[in-house]
C-alpha cells in the first residue's frame, strides 16, 4: 500500500559524490565519494520488521485486514514498505530475473 525510498548517505557523502565521474564504473572507484555506477547494493544492515507500526495500524483500521511495516536499509538507500501480505521464496542458485548486458 505504501513504498518509500530515501537516501542512506549523509549530507557530507552527498557533497563528495557530485562528481559525474562517479557514474563511471572504471573511474569512480578511484575517487573520493559514493560510486553511483553500481549494479547492486549491499543489504546492510538489512531488513527489520517494525513492531507496533502506526502506519501499518492506520491501514489495518481503514481496510479491515492486518498490515505490516518493514524497513530495508542498504549502503546507499533505505526503503520502507507497508503491506498486507508478503510471499518469500527460496530461489535456485544462479536465478536472475533479468540480465544487464555490457556495451561493446
Amino acid at each position: 500500500m505504501e513504498a518509500e525510498a530515501s537516501t542512506a548517505l549523509t549530507p557530507d557523502t552527498w557533497r563528495k559524490s557530485l562528481d559525474e565521474r562517479l557514474t563511471d564504473p572504471d573511474i569512480g572507484p578511484d575517487l573520493d565519494g559514493y560510486v553511483w555506477a553500481v549494479r547492486w547494493q549491499a543489504l546492510y544492515p538489512g531488513a527489520q520488521l517494525v513492531a507496533d507500526s502506526r502506519r501499518a495500524q492506520e491501514w489495518a483500521e481503514q481496510v479491515g485486514i492486518d498490515f505490516h511495516e518493514v524497513r530495508i536499509e542498504m549502503n546507499g538507500h533505505s526503503l520502507t514498505l507497508i503491506f498486507s501480505e508478503l510471499e518469500v521464496r527460496e530461489l535456485a542458485l544462479g536465478y536472475a530475473p533479468h540480465l544487464v548486458a555490457e556495451d561493446k
